[in-house]
């Protein structure tokens, strides 16, 4: 996740309806504790007509790095709901949720992405080409299967917070 600060690209006192579709046209997503955007005729029919996609924080009273941490942890929800939603649409995104982010709220042609604009991954050649062979017979179907000795071991995404969690939690219940 790349962040593009505000004051970095627009001026300080810029009407929210003027930098809105630019942040479009650099393909960027909005994430702001500034309510009014949603609520606000001109700022929600600049969010419609460009086709925003904005994330708004449940306040602004918080600290950056408190917000920071929330969106750290709903990043892999916030990247699919911009994967597979077209703007314009608003996310909530609270620091004491599960998941610190709500559900899409669509506005104008919002919605889901059609399921043809998704592209299927296909699977390497080996693969495919396997599962039109003419299968073999085996002699020992047993040999095959073969279990970890400790089952308790898992190889987690380095990535996720919740497996980090998890694994300390279970190494300190063990």
């Amino acid at each position: 996740m790349k962040v593009e600060v505000h004051y970095k690209h627009f001026d300080a006192e810029a009407h929210d309806d003027s930098w809105i579709p630019k942040c479009v046209e650099n393909g960027w997503t909005i994430i702001t504790g500034d309510k009014a955007i949603e609520t606000d005729p001109i700022n929600r029919r600049a969010v419609e007509e460009s086709g925003a996609k904005v994330f708004v924080t449940s306040d602004t009273n918080s600290r950056a790095e408190e917000w920071a941490a929330a969106i750290i942890v709903g990043r892999r929800k916030l990247a699919r709901i911009v994967e597979k939603n077209d703007g314009p649409f608003f996310v909530d995104i609270d620091k004491h949720a599960t998941s610190h982010v709500s559900s899409v709220r669509y506005v104008g042609g919002g919605g889901p992405k059609s399921r043809e604009e998704e592209v299927m991954p296909q699977p390497p050649a080996e693969v495919s080409d396997a599962a039109v062979a003419e299968s073999q017979p085996l002699e020992d179907p047993q040999q095959l299967i073969r279990f970890p000795e400790d089952q308790s071991v898992v190889d987690p995404d380095p990535d996720d917070i919740m497996i980090d969690i998890e694994t300390q939690q279970k190494a300190k219940n063990s």
